[in-house]
């Protein structure tokens, strides 16, 4: 939980502990911290309890049928199903409970620009709805960009926000992958796999970070934050290149740093493994 949270006072703690005693140390100081906060900890038990309600068969409460869940999936949901990017077992859930869901069809290879767009002009056909967005990685990305005072309060249908382990500023690893000479194999890789190479350059650090200058503070709209904070023996080898390169920032999860995933001033819940 973010609130009243100094996030560059907290990016140098965690780069401290990482330094000065060891990665694993800094991880555990930032699961301590999300997991002890009195309004992370109510809504985890909500979440569990939802959990278990579920598992056995037992309605959800009404309250949770009033809102419409609108889907926006990860990079290339279609093309890699398989992690978990079209939300199809979440929304079979939701389903099978009664509650209206939508996967909205963005562009999967498209940029953060355009799909932002496109989620955009779907809230705006549901101005009859109680919508409640939830995003996963690059789609995390492509909301930030909108989401801020202004909009808020021009859309009130917009009623919150789920962000599963968003890109919301971007990743080192994109910057990384975007300087010479690396920059000579990011763009032969994505052009044999068809990949548009905007995407990775509009995920460099330094330029999604821009967005969150000057955050909204309206107290209607809820987040919630689901990030996975793994240790340094939990990291599968798919993860291990980039979880090492990220080594000396702090926690992260082998693609972007964690408390880059995290929506300031918002609840966040913390899984301590590689992916959510």
């Amino acid at each position: 939980q973010l609130i009243n949270l100094n996030i560059t006072l907290i990016e140098q703690q965690l780069v401290w502990i990482t330094k000065n005693k060891s990665l694993d140390a800094a991880t555990l100081f930032l699961i301590s911290y999300l997991h002890n906060d009195k309004i992370n900890l109510d809504i985890n038990q909500k979440y569990q309890n939802n959990i278990k309600n579920i598992t056995n068969n037992q309605q959800l409460s009404d309250k949770y049928r009033a809102y419409y869940y609108l889907f926006i999936p990860g990079w290339l949901y279609k093309t890699t199903p398989d992690t978990g990017a079209d939300f199809k077992a979440i929304r079979k859930k939701l389903t099978d409970n009664g509650l209206n869901n939508e996967l909205l069809a963005i562009n999967e290879n498209g940029t953060i620009a355009e799909n932002s767009k496109t989620i955009i002009n779907r809230i705006n056909e549901l101005n009859n709805k109680k919508v409640i967005l939830v995003t996963v990685s690059k789609s995390g990305a492509e909301v930030a960009t909108f989401i801020n005072d202004d909009y808020l309060e021009q859309t009130p249908q917009l009623k919150g926000w789920v962000n599963i382990s968003g890109l919301l500023k971007g990743s080192p690893l994109a910057s990384y992958a975007n300087t010479f000479p690396m920059d000579l194999s990011t763009s032969f890789i994505f052009y044999i796999n068809d990949l548009n190479t905007k995407t990775i350059k509009e995920l460099e650090h330094h330029k999604q970070k821009q967005y969150f200058i000057n955050y909204y503070q309206n107290k209607k709209f809820k987040i919630i934050n689901i990030v996975a904070i793994p240790f340094y023996d939990q990291i599968s080898f798919d993860g291990w290149f980039g979880y090492q390169l990220l080594y000396d920032k702090g926690p992260n999860d082998g693609r972007a740093l964690i408390i880059d995933q995290l929506a300031p001033g918002k609840i966040g819940r913390a899984s301590c493994r590689e992916r959510v």
